[in-house]
């Protein structure tokens, strides 16, 4: 799938003997609702609330499709294997539309500067792109 969106300027798909869609990349994201990931990783819980604002700012409504993740970091074990020390660390995840793609640039210098402040403990982000493959799910 991967190779296909890379080498092909247009896509085709076919289901059922017909033609279900045809665009590009682009097109076919935007005709069916794609969205990007925005991960945004904390280690305090009291700091999942700090990107709202900015968010909220540059891609309306986008806290709406928030959710939070806990992950669990290193454990270590006892004696008696139970486990002590787990810090926890959270991953924010915001769904973004298409159309805010032009607004990553602001969004990514505002997420810059909080994580400068050492105030908080937001250390990381990462935005990830719709796949053909998360497309051909979706149209199932």
């Amino acid at each position: 799938m991967d190779e296909a969106d890379l080498l092909a300027d247009r896509k085709m798909i076919i289901s059922g003997g017909s033609i279900t869609c045809l665009g590009t990349s682009l097109f076919l994201n935007n005709c069916f609702h794609m969205n990007y990931n925005l991960d945004i990783f904390v280690k305090d819980f009291k700091d999942v609330y700090l990107s709202d604002p900015i968010m909220n700012h540059y891609c309306s409504n986008a806290s709406q499709t928030k959710s939070i993740t806990t992950i669990n970091g290193n454990a270590t074990m006892t004696s008696k294997m139970e486990l002590e020390n787990i810090p926890n660390k959270y991953i924010i995840n915001y769904l973004l539309l298409i159309k805010c793609s032009n607004k990553f640039s602001s969004i990514f210098q505002d997420l810059n500067k909080i994580m400068k402040d050492k105030s908080n403990t937001v250390n990381n982000f990462s935005l990830t792109a719709p796949t053909l493959e998360e497309l051909f799910v979706k149209l199932e």
